[in-house]
């Protein structure tokens, strides 16, 4: 769901990746602040070729870090290659680590409907759950980080900057104005009305972080330093439980416990 939310995906993008779809020299991998930046290859229905997203850490709120979550699923699985996520009835095979099945799209969506309305008592529109389901949040997300920055109040669409709206829209792949529209609806007037009514911090999201890449050669070329923390998303997932956090994996161990861990780790 966080890779969903952060990375503009539709759900048939997200269960079609695969772990090679992690681009190894295209990491920010430090030894004082850990994994800040990985790159994933999407290729969804309405792109030419594949796109590099960048998938950053989020140190203000770490609970909705994807990067935390997705490097403990893959130590603690022990997938090294195939389908990033295999469905919860078969395991990685236990010599090589490859995943031979993708997660089904009408069970992923299913077991979306039931997180969202039974767990946690929301419905959408005629209470349909479809590939679209995240795109939604992940322009909140966007448009909320912008205002965030600006600290201004909203009255209409034009308030957020031209160039962050045209960021956005390049960070969730869309061509069209009317589309990006649709998905926006009511970010602006809910963050007034957050605002305004000043709910809680839980209402609060990180500063946004544009994750569109268009051309990889300066990014490449500015990881350098890098080189010898990079690798594949296995051996990144390695050396972040083991060295950087500093843990040594046990069986009688929960994953909460090991969630609690990373969600606490702060880069010096």
């Amino acid at each position: 769901m966080i890779l969903l939310g952060k990375q503009f995906l539709r759900s048939g993008e997200l269960l079609d990746v695969e772990v090679h779809d992690f681009v190894r020299d295209l990491q920010i991998i430090k030894k004082e602040k850990g994994v800040e930046a990985l790159v994933m290859k999407i290729c969804g229905k309405s792109d030419d070729v594949p796109k590099d997203l960048i998938v950053w850490a989020d140190e203000e709120y770490p609970e909705f870090c994807p990067i935390r979550h997705l490097l403990l699923y893959v130590k603690l699985s022990g997938l090294k290659s195939g389908y990033l996520f295999p469905p919860e009835w078969t395991l990685p095979d236990a010599a090589t680590g490859k995943s031979i099945l993708p997660y089904d799209y009408d069970d992923f969506l299913a077991k979306m409907k039931v997180l969202c309305v039974e767990k946690l008592g929301r419905r959408s529109k005629d209470n349909i759950y479809s590939t679209h389901i995240l795109r939604k949040t992940a322009y909140l997300f966007a448009i909320w980080g912008v205002l965030k920055v600006q600290k201004v109040q909203i009255s209409e669409a034009s308030d957020v900057p031209k160039l962050s709206m045209a960021a956005i829209m390049q960070s969730a792949r869309h061509k069209a104005v009317c589309n990006a529209a649709t998905y926006a609806r009511d970010s602006f007037g809910l963050y007034e009305w957050c605002r305004r009514t000043r709910l809680s911090d839980e209402n609060e999201v990180s500063v946004w972080q544009d994750i569109h890449k268009e051309n990889s050669e300066p990014f490449r070329a500015t990881t350098v330093h890098c080189r010898a923390y990079q690798g594949e998303l296995h051996a990144v997932a390695d050396w972040y439980f083991s060295v950087y956090l500093g843990l040594c994996y046990d069986s009688t161990t929960s994953l909460h416990s090991y969630l609690e861990v990373a969600l606490c780790a702060k880069g010096t």
